[in-house]
């Protein structure tokens, strides 16, 4: 849906994010529900915007949105997917959270995009959410310097939660992983060398693993 932003095609003109907000945000056009059955529907799976930067904002959308003349919306739900063994679900590995920074750095360096508020956002599948979550986490750790709780504290906010991680077995789950937990793997591999973009072959890591 494009439409005109009055003389300011400009993501600046993109109302701000950080706030679970009605799915009127951002250009999606609102659902209309005469029974209190459906506001009670709709209320309990609002849609949630996270801003990251002043350009770059995390969603979890209830219906797939569409980009506008000051907005781009993009999704990796369907295009970076983890390959479980039994009844685990994450988080991706380092290909695919080397993949997913590049492509942000991509669209924000973009010509066509200087303009827009650029929009990562996934759906209503909570294992997706939480994958999605990882990849967002890893870029403000590893390219903006947030440290890992400063970026767990951003994607949580408004009480907004993820399922954390478990092993790869079948039937109930004694240990889990949280998104924290994974930040600050992230930053202790940064740390000791371990773990640096800037030589990173991708090649090799998707061959060997």
């Amino acid at each position: 849906m494009k439409r005109k932003s009055e003389r300011r095609s400009s993501w600046a003109a993109a109302p701000p994010c950080s706030r679970r907000c009605s799915s009127t945000s951002l250009g999606v056009k609102k659902i209309r529900s005469s029974t209190q059955q459906d506001l009670r529907r709709r209320d309990s799976q609002d849609d949630v915007y996270l801003d990251i930067t002043d350009r770059l904002c995390f969603a979890i959308l209830y219906s797939r949105p569409k980009s506008a003349s000051n907005v781009h919306y993009f999704s990796i739900d369907n295009e970076l997917e983890y390959e479980n063994f039994y009844a685990d679900f994450g988080p991706l590995n380092l290909a695919m959270v080397y993949r997913y920074c590049c492509k942000i750095n991509k669209k924000l360096k973009s010509i066509t995009m200087l303009r827009k508020k650029i929009v990562h956002f996934t759906g209503s599948d909570q294992r997706k959410q939480a994958n999605a979550a990882f990849l967002v986490g890893c870029y403000m750790v590893i390219y903006l310097g947030r440290t890992p709780e400063e970026a767990y504290r951003i994607l949580i906010f408004g009480e907004t939660s993820y399922i954390p991680f478990r092993d790869a077995a079948y039937g109930g789950c004694n240990f889990y992983i949280t998104l924290l937990d994974c930040f600050h793997a992230v930053k202790k591999a940064m740390q000791y060398g371990f773990l640096n973009f800037n030589s990173f072959n991708l090649d090799e890591y998707e061959h060997y693993e």
